[in-house]
């Protein structure tokens, strides 16, 4: 997503969180705080190497572990500064996108 700043143009990405065991067994997480598996973290790790070509401004997450774990293997790798949690990303509801 491009999103225009007075005539600067930035990059919004978005990524979910790497996979859990609950994830691969089909479960609903919710707010449960399930960590990342072998593949998650792998994933993560994936992830980390494809946004390394990018200067990242922020990165936020959610405060379960399987959002923060994600999010600081990817400010680890890019050596990006990582802002913490904010608890509200996983109370938003799908119902309210259009509001954003």
């Amino acid at each position: 997503m491009i999103v225009d700043d007075s005539g600067d143009r930035r990059t919004l990405f978005l990524f979910r969180h790497g996979e859990t065991d609950w994830n691969r067994e089909g479960r609903m997480q919710g707010q449960t705080d399930t960590p990342l598996n072998a593949t998650g973290l792998a994933q993560a790790e994936a992830l980390a190497h494809r946004l390394r070509a990018h200067q990242l401004d922020a990165i936020v997450s959610s405060d379960l572990s399987r959002a923060l774990t994600t999010a600081q293997i990817v400010a680890d790798a890019g050596r990006f500064r990582r802002y913490g949690s904010a608890r509200r990303l996983y109370n938003f509801h799908i119902d309210h996108a259009a509001e954003y």
